[in-house]
């Protein structure tokens, strides 16, 4: 509102810019489902999962379907690990690795347990703009320096970055 303000706007040589929902088009999707106990087949884990879900604030959550067949109990929110709950009896914990039991949060992939077993993992992609390149590309040749920002794990922060040439 001030001419002020555009004059300014000259001297801009770095740009802070939010990764979920302005590099990426914030609508995250399960890519891949991999089994690791026979115990339950894809579709009870994916139902678990979206039972669990449901519950969550994470933007994640939203790549995961509601199946209202699946009745929990007792389920707790545990802000950036995940969430658990009971179902027919049996202890279901849908988070991170470390959260489930199951090892390292490295690997960047959301997991079910039952019961304290491991019983999937989940991949969850957030796809990227189609414009985002260009508008990293079109900031460099200003000379402003793009850099992004986010809450989200470092691996996938580094991908997004390689991907768009931005630090």
């Amino acid at each position: 509102t001030r001419s002020a303000a555009l004059e300014q706007a000259a001297k801009i040589d770095l740009a802070l810019i939010d990764k979920t929902g302005t590099l990426t088009v914030h609508d995250p999707t399960v890519t891949d489902t991999t089994l690791l106990n026979a115990e339950f087949d894809e579709a009870t884990c994916h139902a678990l999962a979206g039972a669990l879900q449901q519950y969550s604030a994470h933007p994640y959550a939203r790549a995961f379907s509601h199946d209202a067949s699946i009745a929990l109990d007792e389920v707790e929110v545990v802000t950036g690990k995940g969430v658990r709950g009971i179902w027919a009896g049996h202890r279901v914990v849908i988070g991170s690795a470390s959260f489930c039991a199951t090892g390292s949060d490295a690997d960047r992939a959301v997991y079910l347990a039952v019961d304290g077993v491991a019983r999937a993992r989940f991949t969850i992609s957030d796809q990227v703009r189609g414009d985002a390149r260009q508008a990293m590309d079109d900031l460099a040749e200003l000379g402003i320096k793009p850099m992004m920002l986010s809450g989200d794990a470092p691996a996938r922060c580094d991908e997004l970055s390689t991907k768009l040439g931005i630090n």
